[in-house]
Order: C-alpha cells, then structure tokens, then sequence
C-alpha cells in the first residue's frame, strides 16, 4: 500500500497514513517533528527500519485502547440529525479544519475505505455500534 518501489522506503508524504494505520493518530506537528528526527530534507523517503525504530521508541503500535468507542463518540457528535450517517463534505470540512487537522489526501484515504451509502454519506453505526 505504501511501498511502491520494493526498495523498503515509502515517501514521506505517506508517513502519517502509515501511523494511522498502526493506530497513531498524528498531528501535523507530530509528523514535522518524525521528518526532523529522520532527516528526510534532502532524501524523501524514510526506510521502514527507521519507522519500526521511530514507533518503537515512542511505545509501540497502539490496539484495543478503547479506540472504536472514540470514534463512535466523535461520529455522534458529527451525526447532527442521529441517523447513524454523515456527510462526506462535513466529514471532509471537519477532518481538514478541526483539532488535529488532516491533510486533504489523508481524508481522500479515510473516505475511499469508508463505508459509504451511495448518495454522498458516509455510515458509522453498522460498523462501529
């Protein structure tokens, strides 16, 4: 997904998908501070053995925190109307404007994985409740 060369390096533009596939949720300052740490002004890329060190150091890959009820939570709160569904164009204002802002490729990523209605909404409460 985010080796494409088989060299062991990805771009480090796809260094915050990759955290939050292993259930970081970074900000962007987090991540300007990983590119600091690797060094990657002139490179680019980062190996995976830097990133398994990288996370290592900072505790590891986080699973089973109580993650699910969050987003659950977070869901509800953005489900103004409680049908279980929200707006794709209010999901993607609410994740590139809110908190710890995402960038607008990252939403594309969640909203392409995203269980979606077919009409523009995206449904949370078959796959989280």
């Amino acid at each position: 997904m985010f080796e494409k060369s088989g060299k062991g390096k990805i771009s480090v533009r796809d260094l915050g998908a990759l955290l939050r596939c292993l259930g970081w949720n970074p900000s962007e300052h987090d991540l300007e501070v990983a590119r600091h740490e690797f060094d990657v002004s002139t490179r680019g890329n980062v190996t995976f053995a830097e990133v398994e060190r990288y996370v290592a150091r900072r505790g590891g890959i986080y699973l089973g925190t109580g993650e699910e009820e969050d987003i659950l939570a977070a869901f509800k709160v953005l489900d103004i109307d409680g049908k279980g569904k929200i707006s794709i164009n209010d999901f993607r204002r609410f994740m590139t404007t809110m908190g710890d802002k995402m960038s607008p490729d990252e939403v594309e990523e969640l909203i392409k994985i995203a269980k979606k209605d077919g009409v523009g909404f995206i449904e949370y409460k078959g796959e989280y409740a």
